[in-house]
């Protein structure tokens, strides 16, 4: 769609290991890109690539990971060594703050995303969590979100991180779409919802994107 690497450069959203019909094979691949094309190729860690915690709820709920649990216990020991390494977020030709799903109540400048230590286990609350899981809703403000990991945040929360960082997007993948790409009508210049998945839960044969 947009190219072979290293023609194009990629960022992946995370998300990789509980989508599809091919999860495991999908990652072997985009991990086999990374090692060939470095520079090129990046994986941001998504909510669902952690080895405890979220990612053994989430898989508790979409029975997606037999393939991988299966394995050797030194295998699934690399696998989650690979997760902990993985980066969070992404700012993209200082326009673009590329996460998985959110921001964080506790993140108010770029800055603080180099003090974090992500070689960890996502915790049950912080940001961590919060980019991984965090969800933006038509209300202002922060918000708890009922049955949620973490925070809903409002368009004015969005708008005072953007503008206080530089930035003028928030790209995002962590969220079941039908349309491709959404956006709410009160975030239209601010945030992109971009949806990757072929096959996802319940749903077949949808239609995916790309952002150039």
């Amino acid at each position: 769609m947009g190219g072979p690497p290293p023609d194009t450069n990629y960022l992946f959203l995370g998300g990789y290991i509980n989508r599809g019909l091919y999860p495991l094979e999908t990652l072997c691949y985009l991990l086999a890109l990374k090692v060939r094309y470095p520079s090129r190729v990046y994986l941001l860690r998504g909510g669902h690539e952690n080895p405890y915690g979220v990612l053994q709820y989430a898989n508790a709920l979409l029975g997606k990971l037999e393939d991988v649990y299966n394995r050797e216990a030194e295998d699934k020991q690399l696998l989650y060594t690979l997760y902990k390494s993985m980066p969070i977020a992404a700012v993209v030709d200082n326009n673009y703050f590329c996460v998985p799903s959110g921001i964080s109540p506790s993140i108010d400048e770029i800055r603080q995303l180099n003090e974090l230590d992500r070689f960890v286990e996502c915790p049950q609350e912080g940001p961590l969590l919060d980019l991984s899981w965090a969800e933006p809703e038509a209300r202002e403000g922060w918000q708890l979100q009922y049955g949620s990991l973490s925070y809903a945040f409002g368009p004015d929360i969005l708008r005072a991180f953007l503008d206080g960082n530089g930035l003028t997007k928030l790209i995002r993948g962590r969220q079941l779409v039908m349309d491709v790409i959404i956006h709410n009508i009160q975030y239209t210049t601010h945030i992109h919802t971009i949806h990757t998945h072929i096959h996802t839960h319940y749903f077949r044969d949808m239609q995916v994107a790309w952002m150039a």
